[in-house]
C-alpha cells in the first residue's frame, strides 16, 4: 500500500501533521458543560438584528460573574483563519487549505479553553456561531480529534474548579464581539498568517479524494473510450429521467448502441449508411452532423456539445417528471410526405423523440430499411405523442 501511494506523488509528509486520536480522560468522566442556544429561536433573515442584539444583551446580564470568550473562524482560497477573542487578548492563527471551517471553530474554541486556564477568572462564557460545533461537544464519543481535546480541556477545567459555558449566537447580527472575533479570523486566513498547525484526519480525506480525482481525469484523458466525448469530465454526474423506457433511451444513446445504428451486428450485414452523407450512420451522426435535420436541431435548441446535449437533455427530463401532463394523442402515422410541423417541442422532448426510433426493437424493422426523416421525426406520436421534430415550419 505504502508503494502504491507513493506512486501517485502524492504528498505523505501531510500525514506526519494528524492530530493523534487519543483521550486522557474516560469521556463518562468527563461534565458535559451547559449550553445556552436560546436565540436559535430568531430566524436571522427574517428578524431585526436589534431584537436579536436585545436578547442577546439580556442573556449577557444574567451571567455578571462570566468572563466572555468569543471565537469564529474563517476560510479563504489561501487557507482557514480562526481567533479567540476576549477583553483586550486577541488569539489568532491560521490552518492549512485543506481544512474545514468547522475544523477552524473546533480550534478557536479549544484556543479560548486554553485562555481560560491561563487567567484568573472562574467562570466563562464561550460564545461561539457554530451551532454544529456545539453538538459535537455534547457527543459522548466523539471521533474528531480536536473534540477530544476539547474534552479533555474541559476535564482540566472543571479539575481546577472553573466553570464554562457555551452560548449560541447567529453570525453577523451585530454582536460586537462575534464581529471582532470574525474579523480576526478573517486576517488570520490571508496568506501573510501561514502557520504550520497539525490537523484531524478528517480534513486529509478531501485533499486524497481531490488528488486520486486529477490522477483518474489524466487518465480518461489519454484514453481512446468513445463515452470521451460525451463525458469528458470524470465528475459529471448524469441523473436518469424517470421512467424505464426513458432510462433505456438515454443509456443507449450514451453508448450509442442503437437498433439502427447496431442492427447489422446481429443481421451479418453491412454497417448503415447515411443516405444523404454517405457516411457511417451514428448517433453523433444523426443527432449532430447530418444536414438534413439541421432545421430540427436549430427549432429545438439542440446545442452544438454532444456531452452538453446529454446532460441537459436529462435534466429537463427530470424536471418534467414531476409535472402533471394529459395522456398523449393517438398516434397517427403521416401521410407519405407530409412531416408533423409542430416546433414547439421541448429541449428534452427534442432528444428523447429523437431517440425513441433509434432505440425502438418493436415493429421498426418492418416500416423502414434505413433512417429517413419521417422515421427520425415523423413516426414518434406512436410512443410519446409529443410533438414531433420537424424539420420545417409550415
Amino acid at each position: 500500500m505504502a508503494e502504491r501511494i507513493k506512486g501517485t506523488n502524492f504528498n505523505t509528509d501531510l500525514f506526519r501533521s494528524i492530530i493523534p486520536c487519543s483521550s486522557n480522560s474516560p469521556p463518562w468522566t468527563v461534565p458535559l458543560p451547559d449550553f445556552d442556544t436560546t436565540l436559535k429561536i430568531y430566524q436571522k433573515m427574517q428578524t431585526d438584528h436589534r431584537e436579536i442584539y436585545n436578547r442577546y444583551q439580556v442573556i449577557i446580564e444574567s451571567h455578571p460573574n462570566f468572563k466572555l470568550i468569543f471565537t469564529d473562524a474563517s476560510k479563504s482560497s489561501h487557507g482557514v483563519g480562526y481567533a479567540a477573542v476576549s477583553d483586550n487578548q486577541r488569539i489568532s492563527s491560521s490552518l492549512p487549505q485543506h481544512c474545514s471551517v468547522y475544523t477552524g471553530e473546533l480550534t478557536a474554541i479549544k484556543e479560548a479553553l486554553n485562555l481560560a486556564r491561563t487567567t484568573s477568572d472562574a467562570n466563562f462564557l464561550v460564545v461561539t456561531d457554530s451551532l454544529s460545533a456545539l453538538e459535537g461537544i455534547k457527543q459522548l464519543y466523539p471521533r474528531n480529534c480536536i473534540l477530544r481535546g476539547i474534552k479533555d480541556m474541559l476535564r482540566l477545567l472543571y479539575n481546577d474548579k472553573k466553570r464554562i459555558k457555551f452560548l449560541w449566537v447567529p453570525s453577523h447580527t451585530g454582536i460586537p464581539g462575534n464581529e471582532e472575533a470574525d474579523k480576526e479570523a478573517s486576517r488570520a486566513a490571508l496568506p501573510s498568517s501561514r502557520s504550520v498547525i497539525r490537523t484531524p484526519y478528517q480534513d486529509l480525506k478531501g485533499l486524497i479524494k481531490v488528488h486520486i480525482t486529477s490522477l483518474w481525469q489524466q487518465k480518461w484523458n489519454g484514453s481512446h473510450s468513445k463515452l470521451l466525448a460525451i463525458a469528458p469530465d470524470v465528475n459529471t454526474r448524469f441523473t436518469l429521467p424517470s421512467g424505464r423506457r426513458n432510462q433505456i433511451i438515454m443509456s443507449r444513446l450514451r453508448i450509442g448502441h442503437t437498433l439502427v445504428t447496431h442492427k447489422h451486428i446481429f443481421e451479418g450485414t453491412d454497417a448503415p449508411v447515411c443516405s444523404t452523407c454517405n457516411q457511417r450512420l451514428t448517433v453523433v451522426h444523426i443527432l449532430m452532423e447530418c444536414p438534413t435535420y439541421q432545421n430540427a436541431r436549430s427549432l429545438n435548441h439542440l446545442s452544438n456539445d454532444i456531452s452538453e446535449v446529454y446532460y441537459r437533455s436529462v435534466e429537463c427530463k427530470q424536471t418534467q417528471a414531476h409535472k402533471q401532463t394529459p395522456d398523449p394523442p393517438p398516434y397517427r402515422k403521416p401521410a407519405c410526405g407530409n412531416k408533423p410541423t409542430d416546433g414547439s417541442s421541448s429541449y428534452t422532448n427534442s432528444l428523447i423523440q429523437c431517440s425513441i426510433d433509434l432505440t425502438d426493437t418493436s415493429g421498426l424493422e418492418s416500416e423502414v430499411e434505413c433512417p429517413t426523416d419521417e422515421v427520425l421525426f415523423g413516426a414518434l406520436y406512436r410512443r410519446t405523442g409529443c410533438p414531433a421534430i420537424t424539420g420545417s415550419n409550415k
